[in-house]
């Protein structure tokens, strides 16, 4: 990891998160070579040790990158070139009105995007999502979770203390994730 003005814990939860991103991703993904990819959220691409892009830059795909900061985007595609690789495109676009065609992609990927939206823009971002995914196409969906004790109570100190730099919506249930999930298929 290249960002060594984190603590060291912090760094290492990060590698260990990337980790299980890129199994989860061989898992869930299938065969890469060749799809085309988005990834909806650029943060740990331009300041993380827990990104996973470039790795999926690497597999012979062609990986579009979208964030609603245009900054944060610019940052990761600067970035990119430290780890060899480059963007087929990113954008600077609301996940609400996503800037691509419909059936644009054979695989999403949604880190942490739609927890940071109010329900109902996260009902919307749901149907944009599906818009633009081919309909033979996989979404990785992934939300702050409700079900995880340390991760709530570490959410509702945030809140309390106004320390976390970015507004954040709610935790979902497992049972709330997959009812927004189908509400919108």
């Amino acid at each position: 990891c290249d960002n060594t003005k984190s603590p060291i814990l912090e760094r290492n939860i990060a590698v260990y998160k990337r980790s299980e991103h890129i199994k989860l991703l061989k898992k869930w993904g299938g065969s890469l070579k060749g799809k085309k990819i988005l990834k909806t959220d650029l943060y740990e691409e331009a300041f993380g040790c827990d990104h996973f892009l470039y790795w999926l830059l690497k597999q012979n795909t062609y990986v579009f990158g979208m964030d609603i900061s245009y900054k944060i985007g610019y940052k990761a595609m600067l970035r990119a070139g430290k780890f060899n690789t480059t963007f087929n495109n990113c954008v600077s676009s609301d996940v609400i009105n996503c800037a691509y065609k419909d059936e644009s992609f054979d695989l999403i990927i949604s880190n942490s995007t739609l927890d940071n939206l109010i329900a109902s823009n996260a009902s919307q971002a749901m149907n944009e999502l599906h818009r633009i995914l081919k309909p033979s196409g996989t979404l990785i969906l992934t939300l702050d979770n409700r079900h995880n004790p340390l991760y709530v109570l570490g959410y509702y100190i945030e809140k309390l203390l106004n320390t976390n730099k970015y507004y954040q919506s709610k935790c979902y249930s497992v049972k709330e994730a997959v009812r927004l999930a189908k509400q919108n298929n």
